[in-house]
């Protein structure tokens, strides 16, 4: 490697540990990306920045933990590289040891023909990590001890545990630890490698070495010969290595830990006075309760007034960074404010604190720079600011008359369109199709992996003012809900009672572990009788969850055989009228993979709802779906595609249309589209006024729905300008 390569090299923040957007960092360097930790949202955080890491380069993942915070997005990122490659690509996970647990739990529904995630614990063989470009060393923090001994034998995956059947409802299974795994954290001690010497050309030259690439070699530390003979060493005409930079990255989640943490004598070398070089940076994964207790404020003042420190916590970071996608919900808010509310993750304000002057709080995207000098410390030259909700909608005013929502000024946009829509009423299907307070927000509508514009499969259904239920859960779910309800969210998750994945494709169900998680604390927080949310999905879900819960994490679910809705008599009728005022629940198996399916409800108040999640157009779903006042149909590919869509087995959008046309159901609303068109896809002009397009934190009831077929002129016309801008 040359010197050049070793001269550039930077860490970014990719998450600022808030409520949706956990702890996550990047380490570049010119011919390696490092990972510590992997949080759901990860991936959308890379493809809405545009960050690039090539799947060659990123061949270690580092966690300080082994939870859904840290690990939640490694399922999305195995996706995404499968996509980006055509070779096998090995990454080596670095961890405590009931990680090897998640990564064969994952077998379930990622094949790795593609890629080979390898677990590697940090034990008495293995002390450190080292290749060209950092050592790192692991501190470890057990909650009974510290431990660099514990080995895969002795780890919680090998031991038998007993699982509860909880007999109550037939059929049904609630999970609980009974032997839950030691909470091990690994905090990371980097330390750079170090930069080669000056080059000294008067010492070279008297020694004969020719200008070419010998001198090279030796600036590479490597020993030559000349031709004459001679040997040369490095270090008789370069200069002293400069030691490389350390970082330190620490995770301290509870005011327990600190003993621990600080007495743990593999930092000593590192403070002011010793005789290692003293870190540069210090990231504190932290609550601030850790952050001002004064033994921990003691001990962070050991390595120096020149140490830099970076907070990372929900309590004073804003959330993921801003986007151009941002922006362009704030112009369908200003469009219709309705069919697009204002997410409510902006009421959400972090607290001031007053910190040190060698102190920061981060933002995702924030960087520090550690070669070269010239521009070493912060750069903030990729977080973006907020965009201004006042100036969209003056702009918006210059397009659209916004006093009138979704009537169109511009003549020249209706000609464009062709007229395939009408700009008129569509009071022939203004009725009462979800009920009173029936509403549908949708969480996320694109198919496979997230893009800037639209996040994997999930939709919430409020089926009235005190329940609802998620109709899928790909990752990212909670992150949606908490962008979009905010401080309020608390009251989703306490009206919460169900979730129904149709089949066990990860955009579809990967959110899963974090939405049993948060509702636990939430009604826990509330001081809430706790019952456990009702899961319905395929037997191999049921296995997911039953491995996660026995030895990853602690989860709590009663599951519900998606095939027990098959037949029209089933156990759980009444356990559906009571928690969800569902009159009747249906399922048949959707042509797509293995154990995949296609929902129909009916709720007391008499409406219908049927939801595909991913099929080819099934006759079988036709049947259960007939005559529904709302269709949620996938439409993963245009019309041109169909062969594509054959292959893979998904619908166009004409054969969505078309199904609803067959159901007999007044309004069809597609969703889960190709990220390849993650904007607007084409229409053929079957698009119809009783048909709307989905997109990401939409939310309709039983009177916004009939603006739907009036959106996609103004929407085509926000996306082109915005791809002129791109452009």
């Amino acid at each position: 490697m040359s010197a050049s390569q070793l001269n550039k090299v930077f860490l970014q923040v990719m998450g600022s540990d808030t409520k949706d957007a956990p702890a996550s960092l990047l380490l570049f360097t010119e011919n390696q990306r490092y990972l510590f930790n992997c949080g759901a949202g990860l991936q959308r955080v890379i493809n809405r920045n545009r960050i690039k890491i090539p799947p060659s380069k990123l061949k270690n993942i580092f966690m300080t933990r082994a939870n859904f915070r840290t690990v939640g997005g490694l399922p999305g990122l195995a996706l995404t590289i499968k996509e980006e490659t055509e070779t096998k690509t090995s990454i080596n996970l670095w961890g405590p040891p009931s990680l090897e647990a998640y990564i064969n739990a994952t077998r379930f529904y990622i094949f790795h023909q593609k890629l080979n995630f390898e677990h590697f614990a940090f034990n008495k063989n293995t002390p450190y990590f080292q290749d060209e470009n950092i050592t790192l060393w692991p501190v470890i923090v057990d909650d009974v001890s510290s431990s660099l001994n514990e080995t895969l034998e002795d780890s919680p995956i090998n031991r038998n545990k007993r699982m509860k059947t909880d007999q109550e409802f037939p059929k049904s299974f609630v999970y609980n630890y009974e032997d839950p795994p030691k909470p091990t954290i690994i905090n990371y001690i980097c330390q750079l490698s170090p930069l080669p010497g000056k080059f000294l050309n008067n010492k070279a030259e008297a020694l004969g070495v020719p200008n070419n690439k010998l001198r090279k070699s030796l600036i590479m530390g490597q020993t030559i010969t000349l031709k004459n003979g001679t040997v040369v060493r490095p270090e008789d005409c370069v200069g002293p290595q400069e030691p490389g930079m350390v970082f330190m990255i620490i995770h301290c989640p509870t005011l327990d830990h600190i003993p621990k943490l600080i007495s743990c004598n593999r930092f000593e070398s590192f403070f002011a006075d010793a005789e290692k070089k003293q870190p540069e940076l210090i990231v504190h994964i932290c609550p601030m309760n850790v952050v001002e207790n004064p033994s921990y404020v003691e001990w962070t003042n050991k390595f120096g007034q020149s140490t830099k420190h970076l907070i990372l916590n929900s309590e004073v970071c804003s959330g993921p960074a801003p986007t151009t996608s941002e922006e362009s919900y704030k112009k369908l808010h200003a469009l219709n404010s309705k069919v697009f509310p204002l997410l409510k993750d902006v009421d959400i304000k972090p607290i001031v604190k007053k910190i040190p002057h060698n102190w920061r709080i981060s933002d995702t995207l924030l960087a520090y720079h550690f070669r070269p000098r010239s521009i070493m410390g912060y750069d903030r030259s990729k977080v973006r600011d907020k965009t201004n909700i006042s100036s969209i909608t003056k702009k918006m005013k210059s397009t659209f008359d916004t006093r009138k929502p979704l009537q169109i000024n511009d003549q020249d946009i209706l000609k464009s369109e062709d007229n395939l829509l009408s700009t008129t009423s569509t009071s022939s299907i203004q009725r009462n199709l979800i009920g009173k307070h029936g509403e549908i927000t949708f969480l996320g509508t694109g198919s496979c992996y997230p893009s800037k514009y639209r996040n994997v499969s999930s939709i919430l259904l409020r089926l009235n003012e005190e329940k609802c239920m998620l109709l899928d859960c790909g990752e990212g779910t909670y992150g949606q809900l908490y962008r979009h309800y905010g401080s309020k969210l608390n009251d989703i998750f306490r009206h919460l009672k169900c979730i129904f994945i149709s089949h066990m494709h990860a955009d579809h169900h990967q959110g899963i572990a974090e939405i049993l998680l948060e509702h636990k604390r939430v009604m826990q927080d509330v001081n809430e009788s706790y019952s456990p949310l009702y899961v319905v999905g395929p037997r191999t879900l049921h296995k997911f969850l039953n491995e996660y819960n026995s030895y990853f994490e602690r989860i709590q679910w009663r599951f519900l055989l998606a095939s027990e809705f098959l037949n029209e008599l089933n156990p759980f009728n009444e356990i559906l009228k009571t928690e969800l005022d569902i009159t009747s629940m249906k399922t048949v198996y959707a042509d797509h993979c293995k154990a995949a399916f296609c929902l129909a409800l009916t709720h007391e108040e008499g409406w219908k709802l049927a939801y595909s999640g991913d099929t080819q157009p099934s006759l079988k779903f036709v049947e259960i779906g007939k005559d529904a006042d709302i269709l949620i149909h996938e439409a993963t590919f245009e019309d041109d595609l169909v062969s594509e869509a054959r292959n893979r087995k998904h619908s166009t959008t004409s054969e969505a249309i078309d199904i609803g046309v067959k159901m007999n159901a007044k309004f069809t609303i597609l969703t889960h589209f190709s990220q390849r068109y993650p904007k607007i896809p084409k229409f053929s002009p079957k698009y119809n006024d009783r048909t709307g397009i989905a997109y990401d934190h939409m939310t309709v009831n039983s009177e916004s729905i009939t603006l739907l077929p009036q959106l996609l002129k103004p929407l085509n016309t926000i996306f082109k300008e915005e791809d002129e801008v791109d452009d």
